[in-house]
């Protein structure tokens, strides 16, 4: 009798021993698995910046992808001083008045609001010319306030303001159309 009760404790602890190595091998495949996810969303990873852009013919805000996957545009609002402007007239109105006089042979504009900024690409969203009425507004940068929402392909979404660097935020559920800015 000795012998089958130290024999049945023998196979006893190699099963133990297998239900735990096996239990150990499939944490780590986990693990290994949720590594391989995180490398496939670091290598789509997109960095937009919104900044100034000078040179002898005028001036520009850019949004610019520096990262290494493309960015889905989903959101821009902007706002002169407090007031919140949906289009490129109301917001030359409020920060200049409504007898601007800076008309489309003064500027050129690209809608960034739902496109998609590609790896590496600078995307002029306004360019204007310089003028006596554009360097009133170019000294007058500061008042305003341009937010973006952007999202990589697998879904994660990230907010950078005007001159500030991005950072992680929930995406939106629903966009409100109406607060979006378009040029």
């Amino acid at each position: 009798m000795a012998i089958f009760k130290s024999k049945v404790k023998a196979e006893s602890f190699v099963a133990v021993a297998a239900i735990i190595v096996s239990v150990c091998a499939l944490a780590v495949s986990f693990y290994e698995v949720g590594i391989m996810r995180q490398q496939q969303r670091n290598s789509v990873w997109p960095y937009v910046e919104m900044g100034q852009q000078y040179d002898s013919e005028g001036f520009a805000f850019e949004a610019s992808n520096k990262g290494v996957g493309p960015a889905i545009i989903k959101s821009l609002k902007v706002k002169a001083g407090q007031t919140k402007v949906n289009n490129l007239q109301e917001l030359l109105d409020v920060m200049l008045g409504e007898d601007h006089g800076i008309g489309w042979d003064n500027y050129s504009i690209h809608n960034v609001n739902g496109s998609v900024l590609e790896p590496g690409y600078n995307m002029p969203m306004v360019r204007f010319k310089w003028n006596e009425k554009t360097r009133l507004l170019q000294k007058r940068i500061a008042k305003i306030k341009i937010d973006m929402i952007f999202q990589s392909i697998y879904g994660d979404c990230w907010a950078v303001t005007f001159g500030g660097i991005p950072k992680p935020c929930d995406c939106p559920v629903e966009i409100n159309q109406a607060e979006q800015f378009k040029f």
